[in-house]
């Protein structure tokens, strides 16, 4: 061989055919075959996205009417719920579904204005919806009134066997534990239940909201 002809001569590389390079090669096809496919039923994949979203959004208004909506880890068909409604009739229950605290920038407790106040306005309530409450007239208790003596709480038990039954109860009487010339503040078991509810509920349907452009 002459020296001049092997440096003149140009390269011939051979290229191996590999797994891994049959497998790329492959994939690049089932990809492709698959694009193409949806390329030409795009209506019809169109279509049935519609319907699909269609449908979710009818069966997502449905959903909050079958959950339980009253708040609370109650199971209504669970032994133990069952139980524990057995033990509330033989010894009652005993709970502060609701807490109101009346407080007076001027009045306190001993004024004759700040309780007829407080107590006019829970002598209204409907036995049918507030079963019980205690205050500090009724009691005597001095851990309902506050040191400065401008502020003492009223705890009412609701009517109701259920979370459901006992949250229809304060939805009736909500409106009317305000206290003529007094701030009112609201909380407990079954207001905090209801806030925490429509948080929720609110929250749920923000995200299924923005879930559906990205879908």
């Amino acid at each position: 061989m002459v020296l001049g002809d092997a440096l003149t001569r140009p390269k011939v590389m051979t290229v191996m055919s590999t797994p891994a390079n049959r497998a790329k090669t492959a994939g690049h096809s089932v990809f492709e075959r698959w694009g193409r496919t949806a390329y030409r039923r795009r209506r019809l994949i169109l279509v049935i996205a519609l319907l699909v979203a269609g449908l979710g959004a009818v069966w997502g208004t449905t959903i909050f009417g079958k959950v339980q909506t009253a708040g609370g880890f109650d199971a209504p068909n669970s032994q133990s719920q069952h139980e524990g409604s057995l033990a509330a009739q033989a010894f009652g229950r005993d709970a502060g579904d609701v807490v109101v605290l009346y407080s007076s920038k001027t009045l306190t407790t001993a004024s004759p204005a700040f309780r007829s106040a407080v107590t006019s306005t829970l002598a209204v309530l409907p036995h049918s919806k507030a079963g019980s409450y205690a205050t500090y007239w009724s009691t005597g208790s001095r851990q309902f009134v506050s040191a400065s003596g401008h502020q003492t709480y009223a705890v009412i038990e609701l009517a109701g066997s259920s979370d459901t039954a006992r949250q229809d109860s304060y939805d009736a009487i909500k409106t009317q534990l305000g206290a003529p010339g007094l701030q009112t503040q609201v909380g407990g078991v079954v207001p905090t239940d209801e806030t925490i509810d429509k948080q929720v509920t609110a929250n749920i349907t923000r995200a299924e909201a923005l879930s559906f452009p990205s879908c």
